[in-house]
């Protein structure tokens, strides 16, 4: 067995037993964060703060009615929270019929327009779980159960944004689409908690529609990652207060990355417009609540080893993915925004449960 699967194997199998979130809106990270400490060389300390992490996380629901592949028993399902362990039985069977490749690009173009559900992290839960495959060369059953677990919370908790990626034109560029885009009023109050309830409050806004449909690449969609993850490690140092939100506009769209070799150039190209669509979202859905912006700081930038130990050190899973895809945008375009935007993260999440050493 290839060095450090073993220990992310064990903690995988620990995550799947627990439910998809706890306090009723907050996505279980330990999967994926589990995921990122197995490449930082934590060893066999890696299961010990999975098991930190899971005791906050729900049990998962009791299995309702079987999901069948007809049309209707698939829409009656989706976007029902109550139907995830539906959802991940349902992928479980479809992954033991075909090849996960294959299951993967059947599911793609039928979940990617609710790519924002639970603040992307079905989606993310995919890429980590793809990432550990091509890393380890392994597909592991556990591995594999990952991919059920992913692509079942997305289904489960999907969730579309106003705009439509055919009706996307280049008309403007990313900076100059989001000042289109008003923002929602501080005040405003969604029946959900979290990014998902805010991202409720746009579901009927034209002008939102509008302004990501004003937005299409006109430059490969690696290069558009790299711009959208810039722009978002600015914003998480400006938006200081509500750094939840924000670690999500570097983490989604960088997590495209692990998919880069298992979806279509196609897949590939409408998936970071939906990550731009996504993107628009949190800064109208959160952009008000910073009323006085922070500045990026002047010192000079951290080294990677150093965010990397401080990441481990500190424990939290933002911190710790959040760190893991500033260092890989950095480590790509040399840009020190995002080594600086990565040491604040520490500061700005309290020191957790989770240190695993």
């Amino acid at each position: 067995m290839p060095a450090g699967l073993e220990p992310l194997l064990e903690s995988l199998g620990r995550a799947q037993r627990k439910g998809f979130e706890y306090k009723g809106f907050v996505a279980n990270h330990a999967p994926m964060g589990a995921e990122v400490l197995s490449t930082m060389d934590v060893g066999e300390e890696l299961v010990g703060w999975t098991d930190t992490y899971l005791t906050w996380v729900d049990d998962p629901e009791p299995a309702k009615q079987r999901i069948d592949g007809d049309p209707v028993s698939l829409a009656c399902a989706l976007g029902d929270i109550e139907r995830s362990t539906d959802w991940v039985e349902f992928f479980t069977r479809e992954l033991a019929e075909a090849h996960w490749r294959d299951v993967v690009a059947a599911w793609w173009p039928r979940l990617l327009r609710g790519i924002s559900a639970a603040g992307t992290h079905g989606f993310l839960r995919t890429a980590h779980a793809v990432r550990a495959m091509n890393e380890h060369g392994s597909e592991h059953p556990l591995l594999l159960d990952e991919i059920a677990h992913g692509l079942g919370y997305w289904a489960a908790r999907y969730q579309e944004l106003p705009g439509v990626y055919a009706a996307a034109r280049p008309l403007r560029t990313a900076p100059d689409a989001l000042e289109t885009i008003p923002w929602l009023p501080a005040t405003a109050k969604s029946r959900r908690e979290g990014i998902p309830g805010r991202l409720d409050l746009l579901r009927d806004d034209r002008a939102f529609a509008a302004g990501v449909e004003s937005f299409r690449p006109t430059v490969s969609w690696p290069d558009q990652i790299g711009r959208l993850t810039g722009i978002g490690a600015r914003a998480f140092a400006a938006h200081h207060n509500t750094p939840i939100p924000f670690v999500h506009l570097v983490t989604a769209p960088s997590a495209l990355r692990m998919l880069s070799k298992d979806l279509t150039a196609e897949a590939l190209e409408s998936t970071a417009w939906h990550l731009w669509q996504f993107f628009a979202g949190i800064f109208a859905g959160f952009g008000a609540l910073t009323p006085e912006p922070a500045t990026v700081p002047a010192e000079p930038a951290p080294s990677i080893d150093a965010l990397r130990t401080a990441a481990v050190e500190h424990g939290d899973e933002h911190v710790i993915k959040f760190t893991d895809a500033c260092l890989t945008e950095f480590t790509i375009s040399g840009d020190d925004i995002f080594l600086r935007a990565a040491s604040l993260a520490p500061a700005r999440f309290g020191a957790l449960h989770c240190k695993p050493r």
